[in-house]
């Protein structure tokens, strides 16, 4: 691929209100080469396999190309280095492709064509699936006032998927969301009574904390009992999680998330635990709380309906917080 300056010169750069600060975050030279070949791929039209083959392989290559610090998971510029040495946008997209094509190749192998899948795409509060279609739920849930997923991809939305606007506008929906009003209020602790003391405790020293807290577990709740529902019985339902201490509360996300499975019906049959091998979380979102440590497996069985249910795990004190 080579990129004609004439062409590189006529590239539209986005405005603050769509993209804001985006002339701090790139060189204006490799952001007008970025957006060349954004609209190069989109023009690829009915090849929608290629285009969005090509797509994922240039959003990965825009944080490398950028002044965002390579030491950080977030985009966060180095005081001491704002504007970083400049890398070549093709030769890294030509890095991209290469990398991306092998772990493609590998994975086809691997399954040699025997297996097909299906995405479907849409809000685990409400999955758009029958009942009783699942024989296993595998699912990693955003920790608690840990990580800003959206954050995390910032610069290849801006770039690629929607304007500031909209982005802010999607970051308020998603689970896990630090983008709350404090005049939001506690109101219903339906399928996690047992925190309701904890979470009311945070959010008398720290409203916006505890409202965000509040509708994080609120909304796990949701993606709980929809996962019950589609499962088989039989089924099992696999929940990776960390816990956290937030204000000196320690939050056992994991009794928390336990609690929920057996009140939806769930057996809770098994809990792993690994060292959490990963530490870049945001400076700003771990003010409040601490480093997770490990990460957590929630094993949950839907019983069979030729079996009753086993209530022998139950919290029957209700005590799923230490």
């Amino acid at each position: 691929m080579r990129l004609a300056r004439g062409d590189i010169a006529d590239v539209e750069l986005p405005t603050e209100d769509d993209f804001p600060n985006a002339g701090l975050w790139f060189r204006e030279d490799v952001l007008r080469e970025l957006l060349l070949i954004r609209d190069t791929i989109l023009g690829f039209g009915a090849r929608e396999e290629l285009r969005d083959f090509a797509s994922l392989c240039l959003s990965a290559i825009v944080k490398p190309v950028s002044n965002a610090d390579p030491r950080d998971i977030f985009p966060e510029r180095d005081q001491e280095n704002p504007v970083r040495e400049r890398k070549d946008v093709v030769t890294e997209l030509r890095r991209s492709f290469y990398n991306t094509r092998i772990r493609v190749v590998e994975f086809s192998t691997q399954v040699q064509g025997q297996k097909r899948g299906e995405v479907h795409q849409g809000d685990a509060r409400n999955i758009d699936l029958p009942e009783g279609v699942a024989k296993l739920i595998f699912t990693s849930p955003p920790y608690a006032y840990a990580m800003d997923y959206a954050r995390v991809h910032k610069l290849s939305t801006l770039l690629f998927v929607m304007n500031n606007r909209d982005l802010l506008a999607h970051r308020r929906q998603y689970i896990g969301t630090d983008y709350v009003s404090v005049k939001d209020l506690l109101l219903s602790f339906e399928g996690f009574e047992f925190a309701r003391n904890q979470i009311q405790e945070v959010y008398t020293h720290k409203r916006k904390l505890g409202v965000i807290l509040y509708r994080y577990f609120s909304d796990m709740h949701k993606v709980i009992k929809e996962c019950q529902r589609i499962l088989q019985p039989g089924g099992h339902l696999v929940i990776v999680i960390g816990n956290s201490t937030v204000r000196g509360t320690k939050f056992r996300t994991d009794e928390v998330f336990s609690g929920m499975c057996e009140g939806l019906g769930l057996n809770v049959t098994k809990r792993l635990e690994r060292p959490y091998y990963a530490y870049r979380m945001s400076r700003k979102r771990n003010v409040q709380s601490n480093t997770i440590k490990a990460d957590i497996f929630i094993v949950a069985e839907k019983p069979s309906l030729e079996s009753p249910r086993d209530n022998s795990g139950d919290n029957a004190d209700g005590q799923c917080l230490q």
